[in-house]
């Protein structure tokens, strides 16, 4: 997405519309100094300025120069410059990268961070920070939790991200007293949980079952296995209260009593991943049915249908 309150940046393409005199409007770049070189006036900086800015200060160059009288000018960004952004932290593939905008879009931070090989299971998803540049030399720092975007559905924490960013995962440390409380470990005052069962069950889905239920029993509520579930390695997906995801194996047996390794006790909001058998995938000739879970984007997937059902 591309915000209003986009701001030029070197290499930008931006088209320049002068009204009254039409053989001065072209397409200009915005070059490695923040300028653009326009008829008669030569240069004027754009770096950092919105469109609208950028064209009102064009027009106060030429009015000041004295070519034109109150001349009205547009600018409009014809095709964006490539994005330099720096992903740090607890991500598998820090480091920095160049982005290419898409249809004149800025990439969003979930796009990024999928980029950067997703979150690892200590990523703390509520305290995320982007610092970016601001003119004159000045540095914003903003905060965003995509938590929120996992938890509530809220979509404007997975902000358009700029050229020049940099972004800081975190590793979670201490629990929130307010986060433990919501989306704490316990089932206290509940008669039953929602969890959400997705690929090679019966009747995949969100499912209500009461307070104790292990991970065996739901596959069973969900109808059992099809013939092309992968037994060995199903994955449950669980929020922390400290603002993580954590990923667990486990090698399904009918038979298991509950065990906390390998037949655990589910709590609300745990999502069960069953995916398909090696032989089932060649078989039909597919790929892998469940996109990894350490993209923010899959983990909204799975866990977003806690949140449709009550909004």
């Amino acid at each position: 997405m591309r915000p209003a309150t986009y701001t030029l940046a070197i290499g930008d393409r931006i088209n320049v519309a002068i009204a009254s005199v039409p053989e001065f409007s072209a397409v200009y770049q915005v070059m490695v100094d923040g300028r653009i070189t326009l008829p008669v006036i030569g240069q004027v900086d754009v770096q950092g300025m919105t469109e609208p800015e950028a064209a009102q200060h064009i027009a106060q160059r030429y009015t000041e120069a004295q070519v034109l009288v109150k001349p009205t000018i547009t600018v409009v960004l014809a095709e964006m410059s490539n994005l330099h952004i720096a992903v740090l932290g607890e991500v598998n593939r820090p480091g920095a990268y160049v982005m290419t905008p898409q249809n004149g879009e800025l990439p969003t931070l979930t796009e990024i961070i999928e980029k950067a090989g997703g979150i690892t299971q200590q990523t703390d998803l509520q305290r995320i920070q982007i610092r970016r540049q601001q003119r004159p030399g000045k540095e914003r720092v903003i905060q965003t939790s995509l938590w929120k975007l996992l938890t509530t559905g809220d979509l404007s924490q997975d902000l358009a991200i700029r050229d020049g960013d940099s972004i800081f995962l975190q590793a979670a440390q201490n629990i929130p007293s307010d986060v433990a409380l919501t989306v704490g470990r316990s089932n206290v005052g509940q008669a039953e949980i929602q969890v959400n069962l997705l690929g090679e069950v019966l009747t995949p889905g969100l499912k209500a079952v009461p307070i104790g239920t292990s991970l065996n029993q739901a596959i069973l509520m969900a109808g059992g296995l099809t013939d092309q579930a992968k037994k060995k390695s199903i994955e449950l997906l669980r929020l922390n209260p400290n603002g993580t995801v954590s990923r667990q194996k486990i090698a399904f047996n009918y038979n298991q009593s509950i065990d906390a390794q390998l037949n655990p006790i589910l709590q609300n909001r745990d999502v069960i991943l069953v995916d398909r058998s090696m032989s089932a995938k060649l078989t039909n000739k597919i790929g892998n049915i469940l996109t990894p879970i350490n993209s923010v984007l899959s983990l909204f997937n799975v866990f977003s249908p806690f949140f449709q059902k009550t909004r």
